[in-house]
């Protein structure tokens, strides 16, 4: 996502995780982990505009950052959320407002 090859898709639920609203991004490839370390970037080949996550997985997801959503602050901050996604489970790699305080 951050060299721009890969547009994410941006899903969108209401707190009752009702019928997700979806925008499709463009996927002209995956970044994959090499098996000597590292990763490399493989071309996609017809599967440039396909939904990655199933509702279900949106609705899953849904409610994982809702218990973070309030858990952290009970949405009075912005929550910054980092997670992998391995075909079946959502693991919460780090989450939190982003925000360092400096005290002077």
């Amino acid at each position: 996502m951050v060299s721009g090859a890969v547009e994410p898709d941006e899903y969108r639920l209401n707190y009752w995780c009702e019928e997700p609203e979806k925008r499709i991004g463009r996927k002209e490839g995956k970044t994959i982990a090499k098996i000597t370390g590292g990763t490399e970037f493989v071309e996609s080949v017809g599967t440039t505009k396909c939904q990655v996550l199933t509702d279900e997985n949106i609705r899953k997801l849904a409610l994982l950052i809702q218990r973070i959503f309030d858990s952290l602050g009970a949405g009075e901050l912005h929550q910054d959320i980092e997670w992998v996604f391995d075909g079946e489970n959502f693991t919460l790699v780090q989450a939190g407002n982003g925000v360092a305080l400096v005290h002077f």
